[in-house]
Parts: C-alpha cells; sequence; structure tokens
C-alpha cells in the first residue's frame, strides 16, 4: 500500500490504544471490527500536529487510520482525498 504524498505518520501498538477501540465501538458497535479504513476529523493529533508545522500540514491534508489485529497506522496525506495504491 502506498500513499501519495504523505506528510506524516505514526504507527502504534494496538495495544496502547484502548480508548481509540472504545471510542469506535461506541459509536459504531463491534461492527468497525469488519472495517480497515477509517478517515479521521476533528483529531487532537491534527491539531498539535498543524501548531507543530507552524500551519505547513494545513487543512487541505487527508487524515486516514488503517487499523489492524495489532497495529494502527495513522497517515497524513497532500490531498484530499487520499490517493491509496494497493500494491500486489
Amino acid at each position: 500500500m502506498t500513499f501519495d504524498s504523505q506528510r506524516a505518520y505514526r504507527i502504534t501498538a494496538a495495544k496502547y490504544r484502548p480508548f481509540l477501540m472504545k471510542e469506535l465501538e461506541e459509536k459504531y458497535g463491534t461492527s468497525f471490527l469488519d472495517w480497515t479504513f477509517f478517515k479521521v476529523e476533528n483529531s487532537s493529533y491534527f491539531t498539535w500536529l498543524e501548531e507543530q508545522s507552524c500551519g505547513i500540514i494545513g487543512n487541505k491534508s487527508a487524515y486516514v487510520s488503517v487499523i489492524g489485529c495489532n497495529l494502527t497506522l495513522d497517515v497524513f496525506t497532500g490531498s484530499t482525498p487520499p490517493e491509496i495504491e494497493f500494491i500486489g
């Protein structure tokens, strides 16, 4: 999987994101367990990153999360909607 013009990313072990899982379950029930890709809005991480970059990240970026069994990948891309290419 490749992302166009990724500007920032973070990878976190799922065991360190229990509040994320709880929030998703409260919003979507357990059906979210079958999903992998999420478009993220109103994120404190995005706000922090925008402040740290002195606004370079900007509101034209897209923030997506890929949630797997063991890891969560958060990616900021340079386009909205993000362009994602799947390889192989």
